[in-house]
């Protein structure tokens, strides 16, 4: 075999080796197959809306390849969280999960068909979203002051509506509650909004996500009291935190995060983990979330984890002592 002949065969070596770096491999089904990415809300609720916007953006870092949103909801997001517990764990199948599914529904509910700490492996967290406390303008009160001062007049005899005893919805007005001195009736409404009642008086008050309470306190038909974040939410820049009004260390939200199927082997997982990173990074995105009324909190699948671990241990002791109620 001549040098040169030799040469020729090493740099075809070499080139057969890159090619097969930069190609997917045959069972690459994440590389080169459309990705289904759950919600667990309806349409234009507060999870679609932001599973859209993720999508989209992650359907652009992958180079066109589809990301489809598809619509799960129902029994506090369980439909949909069963759906991807059981989808091949190859990639193809995420799920925009919440804070309230992943550590505080397997407490309150004992009939759950997984264990998210065990059937579902956090990808990346995705972002916060602040709750605000919003009532009617028939119920005659336009400060927080006024609300407490009015429920502390008549105990129970107010009521506020929330998507269940696990949200943060719920959360919020009880720790509300505890730290005014106040007692509310609660009418929760699972998977339906409460806002077309809330702002007509059907129910008195609601700690809201900011996007679905956004256009009625634009039209006037709801006003806000109060944010539960420690900071206030750029999209309601006039509304002061619970914390500015009275009630330090008051610092509640929601948060979003991306799930696979447990059994995702490492090496995908790591790859769609990198991929959401640069989708969630993107200064469009962040500017389309936060008029959305949350916040992108870009977070690794490590950093992720460790937050359900802690808010898991921190609920479970919730409901253990009886401050939120079992399901």
């Amino acid at each position: 075999m001549t040098p040169i002949f030799k040469m020729a065969m090493g740099a075809c070596s070499a080139l057969a080796a890159l090619a097969a770096v930069a190609q997917p491999a045959p069972n690459d089904a994440y590389a080169t197959q459309p990705v289904k990415l759950v919600v667990t809300g309806p349409p234009g609720s507060v999870p679609d809306l932001l599973g859209r916007t993720i999508a989209q953006s992650l359907e652009e870092v992958r180079g066109g390849t589809a990301v489809i949103v598809e619509s799960r909801p129902g029994a506090n997001g369980v439909v949909g969280a069963s759906q991807v517990v059981r989808a091949p764990a190859d990639g193809t199948t995420l799920l925009l999960a919440s804070d309230s599914l992943l550590t505080m529904l397997p407490y309150v509910n004992d009939k759950l068909p997984f264990r998210p700490m065990a059937d579902l492996k956090p990808i990346a967290q995705a972002v916060d979203a602040a709750v605000v406390l919003v009532v009617p303008p028939q119920l005659g009160v336009r400060t927080l002051k006024d609300f407490v001062a009015k429920a502390k007049a008549a105990p129970d005899g107010l009521t506020y509506a929330s998507q269940g005893p696990a949200s943060v919805h719920n959360r919020s007005m009880l720790r509300l509650q505890q730290m005014a001195g106040i007692r509310l009736l609660h009418v929760p409404y699972g998977n339906k909004s409460p806002l077309v009642d809330l702002a007509g008086n059907q129910v008195n008050a609601m700690w809201s996500g900011i996007s679905g309470a956004y256009p009625l306190i634009r039209q006037g038909k709801l006003i806000p009291l109060a944010v539960s974040t420690s900071t206030r939410a750029s999209i309601l820049p006039d509304v002061p935190t619970a914390a500015e009004l009275g009630y330090p260390g008051f610092d509640l939200k929601n948060w979003f995060g991306i799930v696979a199927p447990a059994a995702i082997p490492p090496a995908v997982a790591r790859r769609v983990e990198s991929d959401l990173l640069k989708a969630m990074d993107k200064p469009a995105v962040r500017e389309r979330i936060s008029e959305q009324g949350m916040e992108v909190r870009v977070g690794t699948a490590d950093a992720m984890a460790k937050l359900i671990r802690a808010e898991s241990e921190s609920n479970k002791a919730l409901v253990a002592s009886g401050v939120i109620p079992k399901e």
